[in-house]
Parts: structure tokens; sequence; C-alpha cells
């Protein structure tokens, strides 16, 4: 392909928009290096962004190579577009997954006198806590306002852990005025998947041998979606009851993320 020379302001005006890549790129690596000390809790966000900064760098890498090449086609351009057309494909399938896990928030029903069901998180972090104590207090208000009702806490222990999630979630429940009977453990699941398929066999015998009715499946916004599915998937009837995952720094963006990883195979099938 002939070259395509450029004048000075050309020049200048493709300089600098390849020249942002850059510095994006290393800004994203050197600040998950410098905060991941201070950010153990959000392990996937500072993970996730190197990666992400990697790839910047090496498009922006590309795009100087064919600035100082002066000319289109070839092996860097071919990269570069490539690369470029990645990147819009994710950005688009994040904000399609993004927009149906928030969709979870909307015509929300109000369950009233029916039994609940509360996926866990793992406890290996604070912001795990964070997000099961988000879960964990409405349920509390949901139990108090509606007597007789009870809640399947569902969650094991991750590896070289000695509390389940279900038991952490019932000795909050306890110190919050519910009664230990109401509460049942499911301590075997480590999915959203292992949740609600060993919980169908729990609500069954809480209601004489078979489902009558839906129960509550109570969750954050970011999981509600997925967790709704397999229990469709399993044939439990449920009611969404989702939770507002709570804005600390930027753990929001943390989950979000690392649920989009989950929900693509997820819609892929795998």
């Amino acid at each position: 392909m002939p070259e395509i020379y450029m004048d000075k302001r050309e020049k200048l005006g493709h300089w600098l928009s390849s020249f942002w890549l850059l510095p994006v790129g290393g800004l994203m690596i050197l600040g998950s290096l410098l905060y991941r000390p201070y950010g153990k809790d959000m392990q996937f966000l500072m993970d996730f962004l190197p990666v992400l900064g990697g790839i910047l760098l090496i498009l922006g890498v590309a795009k100087w190579l064919m600035k100082r090449q002066n000319r289109r086609g070839g092996l860097y351009w071919t990269f570069y577009y490539t690369g470029v057309v990645i990147m819009l494909l994710w950005a688009g399938t994040l904000a399609i997954v993004t927009g149906t896990l928030l969709s979870e928030t909307e015509n929300n029903p109000i369950v009233v006198g029916a039994d609940v069901v509360v996926v866990g998180a793992e406890l290996s972090a604070a912001q795990d806590r964070v997000i099961l104590d988000s879960r964990v207090k409405p349920t509390a208000e949901y139990l108090k306002k509606n007597p007789g009702t009870r809640a399947i806490l569902c969650g094991g222990a991750a590896e070289g852990e000695s509390l389940t999630t279900a038991q952490y979630m019932k000795d909050t429940m306890i110190s919050l005025g519910i009664e230990a009977d109401r509460l049942i453990l499911e301590e075997d699941s480590r999915t959203a998947r292992d949740a609600v398929k060993n919980a169908k066999p729990l609500v069954a015998q809480l209601q004489g041998g078979t489902q009558q009715y839906a129960v509550g499946l109570v969750s954050n916004e970011f999981q509600l979606y997925r967790a709704r599915k397999y229990a469709e998937q399993e044939g439990l009837d449920v009611a969404k009851m989702c939770v507002t995952t709570p804005l600390v720094r930027l753990l929001t963006f943390n989950f979000f993320t690392r649920e989009y990883f989950k929900v693509i195979p997820f819609w892929l099938g795998i």
C-alpha cells in the first residue's frame, strides 16, 4: 500500500491521538500495583486493571510505530485495528451485561409472608462481608415484619476457613434479633448455582415435601440475574428480592466487572 504523507499539523494530531493510549495504559498498571496492598478486598479489579492497561500499552506502541512509518496497512495497522475492534466489542458487551444486571432492580416485587433463600458470598475478604451484611440486614428486617417466615442461608466455607458463610449470616441475624429456629443453614454451596440447587430440597421440606408457593430469592443486583436463571433451570419457583450493592470505593465496579466474566460464559452455555 502506498505511503500517506502528512504535514506537521497532521503529524502532531496523529501523534497525540496515539500518545494517550500509552499514559492511560501505564497509569492503569502503575495504579493497580501501588493500590494492591490497600485493595486486597478488590482482588479481581487489581488483577484485571494490569491486563487492560497492558492491552492499551500494546495498542499505543502499535499506533506509535504506525505513526513513525507514516503509512496505513501492514502488520501494525492490522494488529492495531483488530485490537480496537476487540476493545469496542468488549465495551459493548460490558454495557449490555451491566444493563441486564441493573434491570434486576426494576419491577422488584415485595414478597409478603413467604420464606426466603439468601445467596451467600465467601468470607475471604472484607468486601464479601460488606456484601453479605447488605443482604443479611434487609432479610432480618423482612423476617421481623413477617413472623413465621424462615430463611434458608446458603454458603459454605472457602478453602482454609472454618466459619461458613451460612453460619456467619445466622450469627449476624441472631444478633439482630431473629430466632435461631427460623434460620436454616445450607453449608455446602460455593457458587450461586450450588446455592439454589441445594436450597431446592430444603424449600420442598419446609413446604411439606414439594414446593407449593414461591420463595423470595435475596441477593445483590450484580448476582441476582444469574441466581434467578439457575433457579429456573433447577425448577425452583422464586420471586426476586434485589438488594442494592453498597457504594464503597471501587467495590461496585469490582463486582460488576467480575460478574461480566461470569455472565458471558453463562450466556454461551459454558
